[in-house]
């Protein structure tokens, strides 16, 4: 079954500090799980199928094309750095988990990596509510974002976490 991602592996390495040579198809479940968590709670079932169903028909344009381009896509990048931070230090095989380091390097603790996820999950939030403004605003060029029904997502407002409590 063919899926619609609405960005790349590529899109992530060049809008973000990610290094170029990470393994690409480790990034596409990852792509897949902020897009499933993250984009359809800002956009609810309706409009997110929409564009998915644009995205694989290769019929994205107008006003959709505008959306995903100019404000979809942002989003999803830094949501994509969230959940694929944690896992980039690992390798799952047969053998079993695996925790991977160059020689020229040094590993950071879980106080480093928890920051930079941060600071990560800060800028998908600053695009997230950059995206719910604009459908909020031009919600007639985008009729599907009010047209959930029961059973399907409804839009949130862009603030899905609120910090650590411990």
């Amino acid at each position: 079954m063919a899926y619609a991602l609405f960005v790349s592996p590529d899109d992530i390495v060049k809008r973000t500090g990610i290094s170029g040579n990470v393994d690409r198809d480790q990034m596409v479940q990852f792509i897949k799980t902020a897009q499933d968590i993250h984009i359809q709670a800002l956009l609810g079932t309706a409009l997110y199928d929409k564009l998915k169903n644009d995205v694989l028909a290769n019929t994205l344009a107008g006003n959709y094309a505008t959306l995903m381009n100019e404000y979809v896509q942002d989003v999803l990048v830094h949501y994509t750095m969230v959940e694929l931070m944690p896992f980039l230090a690992y390798k799952l095989s047969n053998g079993g988990v695996f925790k991977k380091q160059s020689e020229n390097s040094e590993g950071i603790d879980k106080s480093e990596l928890e920051y930079l996820i941060q600071k990560e999950r800060d800028t998908a939030e600053h695009y997230g509510r950059r995206l719910v403004s604009y459908l909020t605003f031009y919600g007639s060029l985008t009729p599907e974002y009010y047209a959930n029904q029961n059973g399907e997502m409804y839009p949130t407002d862009g603030q899905s976490f609120h910090g650590w409590y411990l």
